[in-house]
């Protein structure tokens, strides 16, 4: 029922508290209330912030599609490389079935954003505490295995953005393999990671990476496509030496 003043106040206001109490990092992203069905609401705020969790931005349209709450189609169906599925349990919602959303995303490579309003009585729709921590346990051990990637709304856009925007390149030298990653986006706003796979000669059994003063050791992998490393790169950060570990 906002005029665009208002809705402005409301936002405004509340990144100044952000700002004032967990700092610049955290006024990355925004969430709307009720902007899931308010298009007046998405044209106010999709357009001043780098991220709104209620719909995938325009700019994002491009190489992902999003599941929001309440809409039941299912996430395998989409072409796009990406895919946000948002999904809010509620009191009733059983922990075989959100176990279910995590499977889902390991299966499908979905980008799964869970939405929790409340936890023991406290909150809309609260979780019992005893299903949290269940639920909890299952994405950990999947986390553990190496399966799962755990992240905040921000970090897991910002990954997406970068992964999309960035260009490798590869060459060798000398009995070492340079690689570069770049991207044209803000690095004050991005700066993670991404990781790379690279191919090496069949008989390496392991790998040092140097970027930087960083320095860090990877197994040899092998599949149909030969030898590989996989390792963790920073865009925009300079050379990534691949050599053989002695």
């Amino acid at each position: 029922m906002l005029d665009e003043a208002n809705i402005l106040y409301e936002v405004e206001k509340a990144r100044d508290e952000l700002r004032a109490q967990m700092g610049e990092k955290h006024l990355f992203s925004i969430e709307a209330p009720y902007g899931i069905s308010d298009e007046h609401s998405r044209q106010v705020v999709i357009a001043r912030f780098p991220l709104v969790r209620n719909w995938v931005s325009d700019s994002d349209a491009e190489f992902m599609d999003g599941i929001m709450r309440g809409d039941k189609r299912d996430p395998a169906t989409s072409t796009k490389p990406y895919m946000e599925w948002e999904r809010g349990p509620v009191t009733a919602t059983t922990v075989d079935e959100m176990k279910g959303w995590v499977d889902t995303s390991l299966k499908t490579g979905t980008w799964l954003v869970l939405v929790i309003h409340g936890v023991n009585g406290i909150g809309y729709e609260p979780l019992p505490t005893e299903n949290v921590k269940a639920y909890f346990d299952y994405i950990k051990a999947n986390s553990d295995s190496g399966r799962l990637w755990v992240a905040t709304y921000q970090d897991g856009a910002k990954y997406i953005r970068e992964r999309i925007k960035s260009k490798v390149d590869t060459k060798q030298n000398g009995q070492a393999i340079e690689v570069t990653v770049t991207h044209p986006l803000d690095p004050k706003l991005y700066d993670l990671p991404l990781t790379a796979r690279t191919t090496v000669p069949a008989q390496w059994t392991s790998a040092k990476i140097t970027q930087g003063k960083d320095t860090k050791s990877a197994a040899v992998q092998k599949d149909a496509g030969g030898s590989y490393v996989q390792y963790r790169i920073a865009p925009n950060a300079g050379v990534a030496r691949i050599e053989k570990a002695q």
